[in-house]
């Protein structure tokens, strides 16, 4: 009943900033596919992290340009470090098998680098992972659910369990489950569910508890009106039935 009476979607535009993405780092996605789509944005949060690791390092090798070369390996990762230790607390991450990831493109070295070890960007083997990477890239399917369960795609973490999670798309009104796949739960577009709303349709859908879920979007007013019209006739019916 969702998906035929709530039929929304992202614009193309939305979907050709993603497909460009896709394309240009050869990742075989299709953006027209909501869980390629998420991935697609995981990767995308990747890219601008890996970005500010990249920017932090020049801002500091910049500031420090004249001392630069007089200083050991040891000295300027020191500096870079101290200077990121707290803008890093904002960026998205994860914990795997003891590695903190920021980039979930890839491996754990990588990121163990990146995060800790920035002044080795200044070596010929890892210079080049400025621009050229691709040879680089892992599927962020190897991290399991973590990439969706700590804010990497575009929606809002809802719920989620070891198993789950549960994430919605304030833009479409789109609640996304993720397991091994991907279920959908539009609602009405043009609804204004309250935070406390969106926390109960969320802890319904990741615990598979839909017998209340329509119910519940109908009284919410969370359902479009056809929507709303068709399950109440078909209350009404069940009562009428009931009765014979």
């Amino acid at each position: 009943m969702l998906k035929k009476y709530h039929k929304q979607t992202h614009s193309k535009k939305f979907k050709k900033h993603y497909q460009d993405i896709n394309l240009k780092y050869k990742l075989n996605l299709n953006a027209n596919k909501d869980l390629d789509l998420l991935k697609l944005s995981i990767f995308e949060t990747g890219l601008k992290q890996k970005k500010f690791f990249q920017d932090e390092y020049e801002a500091v090798r910049n500031n420090l340009f004249d001392m630069w070369d007089h200083l050991s390996f040891y000295e300027r990762n020191d500096l870079i470090l101290r200077d990121i230790s707290e803008k890093i607390e904002s960026l998205s991450s994860f914990e795997y098998k003891g590695v903190k990831i920021f980039i979930p493109f890839f491996d754990e070295l990588l990121n163990s680098l990146f995060a800790t070890e920035m002044a080795i960007l200044e070596l010929p083997q890892y210079f080049q992972l400025y621009d050229d990477f691709n040879e680089r890239l892992i599927s962020s399917d190897i991290y399991g659910l973590d990439p969706f369960i700590n804010g990497f795609t575009f929606c809002d973490v809802i719920s989620s369990t070891e198993d789950a999670v549960v994430l919605y798309d304030p833009l479409i009104k789109v609640f996304y489950k993720v397991t091994d796949n991907l279920e959908r739960f539009p609602i009405y577009i043009k609804s204004l569910p309250k935070l406390s709303e969106i926390q109960a349709i969320s802890d319904m859908i990741l615990y598979d508890n839909n017998k209340d879920l329509i119910p519940y979007l109908v009284e919410k007013e969370l359902m479009s009106p056809k929507g709303i019209k068709k399950y109440l006739n078909q209350e009404k019916k069940k009562l009428v039935k009931g009765k014979d």
